[in-house]
């Protein structure tokens, strides 16, 4: 005959178990019907009708996506996409924060791409000397434009990594920004690094220690509270992908992304860009083509999703009209393409 298990204190079988472990951990255990994923609360759009479809609204809040891809792919346009839609969906109640490690937050590209982020006023006179050498004017209407804001933006400038990575979790863990973006984790200068010499020798694997220290306080930072309330702050990260000049074999990955890997397992989802092609008006150079493909997916979906959209110079934005039509094709909207025409 097997032996009757003892009831636990507090009540019967699992039931006492998990009211002993809530007494002794108050805030910190929480049955299935009490804890909320962030992700089926809030998603932030990108504006990328196939890549929001593939993400099941945008990207997750609560969790890090990472947006990764060579030199001038446009991440940071991405990045500052997200940053639009989510003012122009929630007005002056957004609260945003930009931590910088390579060069301070581009306020006028920022503004290209839609972002209601305000000018300084010592950048204002400087416009407006531009516009007084060149004779033109230089109305209140448009200063007012300039020195126009959505809710409140902070940035923070490059700075030692130790002292970005902590303002990034304090930010995060203070539940008070939608968007905390970090850009980026592959050019962290580390305190070590900054008090030496440009010939002293750097110390081997010191932002990567570094990062896998930034990944476990993320977590926290990104926890419930004892309420059980979700953190529903969306982190984003962007990282460059560089050629791999240590190739072993030829079999060898051709590139690598900076940052150690503690980033690739801290991380809710990955977007990866990379060029595809030229976008011609006649000869002159107009776009280029993006590819972005989801390389991981943790928020109630999966990776392998892909898709293509024509970046504009002029417009400093996405072909948003053929990029629709061939969305909709591609989901059998009631037309078909052939070529580049649409029946």
């Amino acid at each position: 005959m097997p032996r009757k298990k003892k009831p636990a204190a507090g009540g019967s079988g699992a039931a006492g178990v998990i009211n002993k472990l809530k007494s002794k951990y108050p805030g910190r255990v929480f049955t299935a019907g009490e804890y909320t994923m962030p992700w089926m609360i809030k998603r932030l759009p990108t504006g990328i009708l196939d890549l929001d479809i593939a993400l099941g609204g945008g990207l997750p809040a609560g969790g890090m996506t990472f947006l990764t891809g060579k030199q001038g792919v446009g991440k940071n346009w991405l990045a500052n996409q997200v940053m639009k839609h989510h003012q122009e969906r929630h007005g002056h109640s957004t609260n945003i924060a930009v931590i910088s490690t390579e060069m301070v937050y581009d306020k006028e590209f920022a503004q290209l791409c839609g972002v209601r982020v305000a000018m300084s006023d010592m950048e204002i006179d400087a416009l407006r000397q531009i516009y007084e050498d060149e004779e033109e004017e230089f109305s209140e209407e448009y200063e007012e434009q300039l020195r126009a804001q959505v809710g409140e933006f902070i940035t923070v400038p490059p700075s030692i990594a130790e002292e970005s990575l902590q303002i990034a979790i304090d930010a995060i863990a203070s539940r008070e920004f939608d968007i905390v973006l970090i850009d980026s984790f592959g050019s962290l200068l580390t305190e070590h690094d900054d008090e030496g010499e440009l010939g002293d020798s750097a110390r081997v694997g010191g932002a990567a220690m570094l990062n896998t220290r930034f990944a476990r306080k993320l977590n926290t930072a990104l926890g419930p509270d004892k309420d059980g309330n979700p953190n529903l702050t969306c982190v984003i990260g962007i990282n460059q992908v560089r050629d791999n000049t240590d190739r072993a074999n030829k079999y060898s990955p051709k590139t690598v992304e900076a940052g150690g890997w503690a980033l690739k397992h801290a991380r809710w989802v990955t977007i990866n860009m990379a060029p595809q092609g030229k976008v011609k008006d006649g000869k002159i150079l107009a776009g280029k083509t993006v590819r972005w493909e989801i390389t991981k997916q943790k928020a109630g979906g999966h990776e392998g999703a892909y898709g293509t959209y024509d970046f504009l110079y002029k417009h400093t934005g996405i072909d948003r009209v053929s990029h629709s039509a061939a969305v909709a094709a591609d989901y059998g909207a009631g037309f078909t393409r052939k070529g580049a025409w649409y029946f």
